[in-house]
Protein backbone atom coordinates (compact mmCIF):
# COMPACT_ATOMS: atom_id res chain seq x y z
CA UNK A 1 0.00 0.00 0.00
CA UNK A 2 1.22 3.18 -0.92
CA UNK A 3 2.14 5.87 1.82
CA UNK A 4 0.47 8.84 2.27
CA UNK A 5 1.62 11.89 0.95
CA UNK A 6 2.20 15.04 3.16
CA UNK A 7 3.48 18.31 2.34
CA UNK A 8 6.83 18.56 3.94
CA UNK A 9 10.13 20.39 4.04
CA UNK A 10 12.35 22.81 6.10
CA UNK A 11 12.16 26.69 6.26
CA UNK A 12 14.17 28.89 7.45
CA UNK A 13 13.45 32.24 9.55
CA UNK A 14 16.25 34.79 9.41
CA UNK A 15 16.39 38.16 10.38
CA UNK A 16 17.70 41.02 12.92
CA UNK A 17 17.52 40.56 16.56
CA UNK A 18 14.47 40.99 18.02
CA UNK A 19 12.65 40.59 14.60
CA UNK A 20 10.07 38.68 15.73
CA UNK A 21 11.37 35.07 14.49
CA UNK A 22 10.80 32.84 17.72
CA UNK A 23 7.47 34.42 18.32
CA UNK A 24 6.23 33.25 15.04
CA UNK A 25 8.28 29.64 15.44
CA UNK A 26 6.05 29.80 19.06
CA UNK A 27 2.68 30.90 17.34
CA UNK A 28 3.20 28.33 14.61
CA UNK A 29 4.11 25.73 16.94
CA UNK A 30 1.53 26.60 19.24
CA UNK A 31 3.57 26.40 22.44
CA UNK A 32 6.05 28.03 23.78
CA UNK A 33 10.00 26.78 22.35
CA UNK A 34 11.35 29.82 21.93
CA UNK A 35 12.02 31.93 24.48
CA UNK A 36 11.37 35.76 24.14
CA UNK A 37 12.71 39.08 25.18
CA UNK A 38 13.01 42.68 24.12
CA UNK A 39 16.74 42.20 24.37
CA UNK A 40 18.96 41.65 21.67
CA UNK A 41 20.23 38.29 20.92
CA UNK A 42 18.10 36.61 23.09
CA UNK A 43 18.32 33.63 20.35
CA UNK A 44 21.92 31.60 20.64
CA UNK A 45 21.10 28.49 18.41
CA UNK A 46 19.07 27.21 15.94
CA UNK A 47 15.87 25.65 17.16
CA UNK A 48 13.48 23.98 15.42
CA UNK A 49 9.97 23.60 15.77
CA UNK A 50 7.14 21.55 13.61
CA UNK A 51 3.84 22.83 12.06
CA UNK A 52 1.36 19.97 10.98
CA UNK A 53 -2.20 20.20 9.99
CA UNK A 54 -3.96 17.46 8.29
CA UNK A 55 -1.86 17.21 4.73
CA UNK A 56 1.62 19.43 5.78
CA UNK A 57 4.55 18.83 8.09
CA UNK A 58 6.55 21.93 8.04
CA UNK A 59 10.06 22.46 10.29
CA UNK A 60 10.55 25.71 11.17
CA UNK A 61 13.95 26.79 12.26
CA UNK A 62 14.25 29.85 14.65
CA UNK A 63 17.77 31.53 14.16
CA UNK A 64 19.71 33.46 16.37
CA UNK A 65 19.71 37.45 15.16
CA UNK A 66 21.91 38.50 12.37
CA UNK A 67 24.27 40.89 13.78
CA UNK A 68 28.14 41.96 13.97
CA UNK A 69 30.86 39.15 15.47
CA UNK A 70 32.16 40.75 18.28
CA UNK A 71 32.99 37.90 20.57
CA UNK A 72 33.29 34.12 20.42
CA UNK A 73 29.89 33.59 21.45
CA UNK A 74 28.39 36.03 18.92
CA UNK A 75 30.90 34.06 15.92
CA UNK A 76 29.16 31.34 17.03
CA UNK A 77 25.82 32.88 16.89
CA UNK A 78 26.72 33.68 13.22
CA UNK A 79 27.32 30.06 12.35
CA UNK A 80 24.30 28.51 13.64
CA UNK A 81 22.79 30.71 10.88
CA UNK A 82 25.29 29.75 8.41
CA UNK A 83 25.02 26.62 9.18
CA UNK A 84 21.26 25.94 7.97
CA UNK A 85 21.20 27.88 4.96
CA UNK A 86 21.77 25.03 3.00
CA UNK A 87 19.76 22.60 4.13
CA UNK A 88 16.42 24.13 4.00
CA UNK A 89 14.01 24.64 0.86
CA UNK A 90 12.58 28.03 1.89
CA UNK A 91 13.95 31.32 4.04
CA UNK A 92 11.74 33.40 5.55
CA UNK A 93 14.08 36.70 5.85
CA UNK A 94 12.39 38.21 8.53
CA UNK A 95 11.92 41.98 9.47
CA UNK A 96 11.01 44.60 12.03
CA UNK A 97 8.09 46.72 10.78
CA UNK A 98 8.28 48.87 14.48
CA UNK A 99 11.85 49.97 13.04
CA UNK A 100 10.87 49.98 9.50
CA UNK A 101 12.86 48.47 6.35
CA UNK A 102 16.67 48.90 7.22
CA UNK A 103 20.05 48.66 5.25
CA UNK A 104 20.64 46.02 6.99
CA UNK A 105 17.84 44.18 6.15
CA UNK A 106 18.71 44.76 2.67
CA UNK A 107 21.93 43.23 3.30
CA UNK A 108 20.63 40.38 5.40
CA UNK A 109 18.56 39.60 1.69
CA UNK A 110 21.26 40.07 -0.28
CA UNK A 111 23.23 36.83 1.57
CA UNK A 112 20.88 34.64 2.16
CA UNK A 113 18.30 34.28 -0.89
CA UNK A 114 20.82 33.17 -3.10
CA UNK A 115 19.41 29.57 -3.78
CA UNK A 116 16.62 29.27 -1.85
CA UNK A 117 12.94 30.38 -2.10
CA UNK A 118 12.85 33.34 -0.22
CA UNK A 119 10.20 35.40 0.91
CA UNK A 120 9.94 38.73 2.67
CA UNK A 121 8.09 38.84 6.47
CA UNK A 122 7.45 42.38 7.73
CA UNK A 123 6.15 41.76 11.16
CA UNK A 124 4.63 43.92 13.68
CA UNK A 125 2.22 45.18 11.67
CA UNK A 126 -0.57 45.58 14.61
CA UNK A 127 2.39 47.83 16.13
CA UNK A 128 4.70 49.25 13.41
CA UNK A 129 3.82 52.85 11.70
CA UNK A 130 1.96 51.81 8.07
CA UNK A 131 2.99 54.88 5.81
CA UNK A 132 6.71 54.02 6.74
CA UNK A 133 6.36 50.40 6.41
CA UNK A 134 4.53 50.84 2.83
CA UNK A 135 7.74 53.03 1.54
CA UNK A 136 9.88 50.60 2.86
CA UNK A 137 8.35 47.80 0.88
CA UNK A 138 8.18 50.02 -2.52
CA UNK A 139 11.67 50.32 -1.79
CA UNK A 140 12.80 46.68 -1.40
CA UNK A 141 9.80 45.84 -4.31
CA UNK A 142 11.96 48.17 -6.71
CA UNK A 143 15.23 46.61 -6.02
CA UNK A 144 13.64 43.27 -6.28
CA UNK A 145 11.32 42.95 -8.50
CA UNK A 146 10.20 39.35 -8.21
CA UNK A 147 9.97 39.36 -3.99
CA UNK A 148 6.75 38.17 -2.85
CA UNK A 149 6.30 40.04 0.67
CA UNK A 150 4.03 38.94 3.56
CA UNK A 151 3.16 42.17 6.62
CA UNK A 152 2.09 39.86 9.36
CA UNK A 153 1.25 40.64 13.37
CA UNK A 154 3.24 37.05 14.65
CA UNK A 155 2.31 38.36 18.27
CA UNK A 156 -1.69 38.22 17.46
CA UNK A 157 -1.31 35.51 14.55
CA UNK A 158 -2.25 38.23 11.33
CA UNK A 159 -1.80 37.31 8.14
CA UNK A 160 -0.06 34.38 9.40
CA UNK A 161 -2.30 31.67 7.58
CA UNK A 162 -1.94 33.59 4.10
CA UNK A 163 2.05 33.09 4.96
CA UNK A 164 2.23 29.52 5.95
CA UNK A 165 -0.39 28.37 2.71
CA UNK A 166 2.72 30.19 0.54
CA UNK A 167 5.43 28.34 2.04
CA UNK A 168 3.00 24.77 1.23
CA UNK A 169 3.14 26.35 -2.38
CA UNK A 170 6.68 26.08 -2.16
CA UNK A 171 7.61 22.69 -0.55
CA UNK A 172 7.60 19.07 -1.99
CA UNK A 173 4.98 15.90 -1.36
CA UNK A 174 6.81 13.77 0.85
CA UNK A 175 6.28 10.60 2.92
CA UNK A 176 5.51 11.55 6.82
CA UNK A 177 8.50 12.13 8.65
CA UNK A 178 8.09 13.12 11.89
CA UNK A 179 5.27 11.38 14.61
CA UNK A 180 2.60 13.48 15.21
CA UNK A 181 3.92 14.82 18.74
CA UNK A 182 7.08 15.77 17.37
CA UNK A 183 7.75 19.36 18.91
CA UNK A 184 11.41 20.28 18.57
CA UNK A 185 15.04 18.75 18.34
CA UNK A 186 15.62 20.52 21.62
CA UNK A 187 15.83 18.67 25.25
CA UNK A 188 13.82 18.85 28.66
CA UNK A 189 16.86 19.93 30.14
CA UNK A 190 17.53 22.50 27.18
CA UNK A 191 14.07 24.27 27.53
CA UNK A 192 14.14 24.43 31.02
CA UNK A 193 17.71 26.54 30.95
CA UNK A 194 16.46 28.37 28.65
CA UNK A 195 13.58 29.38 30.74
CA UNK A 196 15.56 30.29 33.44
CA UNK A 197 17.60 32.37 31.10
CA UNK A 198 14.65 34.50 29.61
CA UNK A 199 14.00 35.34 33.57
CA UNK A 200 17.65 36.61 34.00
CA UNK A 201 17.25 38.85 30.26
CA UNK A 202 13.89 39.87 31.73
CA UNK A 203 15.17 41.33 35.16
CA UNK A 204 18.91 42.48 34.71
CA UNK A 205 20.31 45.40 32.11
CA UNK A 206 22.85 46.15 30.40
CA UNK A 207 25.80 43.20 29.73
CA UNK A 208 24.69 40.61 32.38
CA UNK A 209 22.11 38.85 31.04
CA UNK A 210 24.49 38.24 27.28
CA UNK A 211 26.96 37.51 29.56
CA UNK A 212 25.05 34.49 31.04
CA UNK A 213 25.39 31.22 30.34
CA UNK A 214 22.60 28.54 32.09
CA UNK A 215 23.81 24.78 32.67
CA UNK A 216 22.09 22.57 34.30
CA UNK A 217 24.08 19.94 36.37
CA UNK A 218 21.48 17.36 37.97
CA UNK A 219 17.91 16.76 37.00
CA UNK A 220 16.12 13.97 38.77
CA UNK A 221 12.17 12.79 38.28
CA UNK A 222 10.64 11.32 41.11
CA UNK A 223 7.44 10.02 39.55
CA UNK A 224 5.62 9.01 42.53
CA UNK A 225 6.01 12.73 44.01
CA UNK A 226 5.68 14.68 39.98
CA UNK A 227 8.65 16.44 41.05
CA UNK A 228 11.80 17.23 39.52
CA UNK A 229 14.70 18.16 41.13
CA UNK A 230 16.55 20.66 39.19
CA UNK A 231 20.34 22.18 40.09
CA UNK A 232 21.40 24.94 37.48
CA UNK A 233 24.72 26.95 37.72
CA UNK A 234 24.02 30.21 36.03
CA UNK A 235 27.50 31.15 35.26
CA UNK A 236 28.44 34.40 34.64
CA UNK A 237 31.91 36.71 33.62
CA UNK A 238 32.99 38.51 36.57
CA UNK A 239 33.14 38.75 40.37
CA UNK A 240 30.76 41.77 40.28
CA UNK A 241 28.41 40.15 38.22
CA UNK A 242 27.62 37.46 40.55
CA UNK A 243 26.88 40.07 43.40
CA UNK A 244 24.28 41.59 41.18
CA UNK A 245 22.57 38.44 40.78
CA UNK A 246 22.21 37.08 43.74
CA UNK A 247 21.35 40.97 45.29
CA UNK A 248 21.24 42.34 48.78
CA UNK A 249 20.94 39.55 51.15
CA UNK A 250 20.22 36.88 48.15
CA UNK A 251 16.74 38.70 47.20
CA UNK A 252 17.22 38.94 43.54
CA UNK A 253 18.33 35.23 43.05
CA UNK A 254 15.22 34.70 44.84
CA UNK A 255 13.33 36.58 42.76
CA UNK A 256 14.67 34.99 39.17
CA UNK A 257 14.69 31.77 41.23
CA UNK A 258 10.45 31.87 41.73
CA UNK A 259 9.77 33.04 38.33
CA UNK A 260 12.11 30.51 36.79
CA UNK A 261 10.36 27.54 38.77
CA UNK A 262 6.68 28.94 37.91
CA UNK A 263 7.50 28.73 34.62
CA UNK A 264 9.00 25.44 34.35
CA UNK A 265 6.34 23.83 36.73
CA UNK A 266 4.07 24.70 34.18
CA UNK A 267 6.04 23.61 31.17
CA UNK A 268 6.82 19.66 32.50
CA UNK A 269 3.00 19.92 34.61
CA UNK A 270 4.65 19.14 37.25
CA UNK A 271 6.30 20.54 40.60
CA UNK A 272 9.46 20.95 40.34
CA UNK A 273 12.07 21.91 43.15
CA UNK A 274 14.97 24.22 41.70
CA UNK A 275 18.66 25.47 43.38
CA UNK A 276 20.08 28.44 41.13
CA UNK A 277 23.80 28.67 41.67
CA UNK A 278 26.08 31.54 40.07
CA UNK A 279 29.28 30.57 38.83
CA UNK A 280 32.11 32.94 37.72
CA UNK A 281 34.08 31.85 34.87
CA UNK A 282 35.84 35.39 34.03
CA UNK A 283 35.38 36.04 29.98
CA UNK A 284 33.77 33.05 29.06
CA UNK A 285 32.10 35.17 25.71
CA UNK A 286 35.56 35.83 24.60
CA UNK A 287 37.17 32.21 24.80
CA UNK A 288 35.81 29.43 22.53
CA UNK A 289 38.09 26.52 24.08
CA UNK A 290 36.19 27.35 27.50
CA UNK A 291 32.95 27.69 25.74
CA UNK A 292 33.01 24.59 24.26
CA UNK A 293 33.71 22.68 27.39
CA UNK A 294 31.02 24.50 28.90
CA UNK A 295 28.39 23.06 25.91
CA UNK A 296 29.58 19.67 26.30
CA UNK A 297 30.06 19.41 30.23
Amino acid sequence: MEKEKFVGGNVAIIGRANAGKSTLINYLVGTKLSIVTRKAQTTRENMLGMYQDENSQIIFVDTPGVHKVETALSAKMMQEVNSVINDVDVVLVMVDGEKGITPHDFDIYDKYSKHQETLLVVNKMDTADKEIVVEGIKEFAEKYPNVEIFPISARKGKEVTRLVEKIKTLLPLTEKIYEDDFLTDKSTKFMCEERIREKILENYHKEIPHGVYVKIREFNYKKKKNLYEIYADVICEKATHKGILIGKGGESLKRISTKSRLDIEEFLEAKVFLTLYIVVKEGWRENSKLMSQMIED
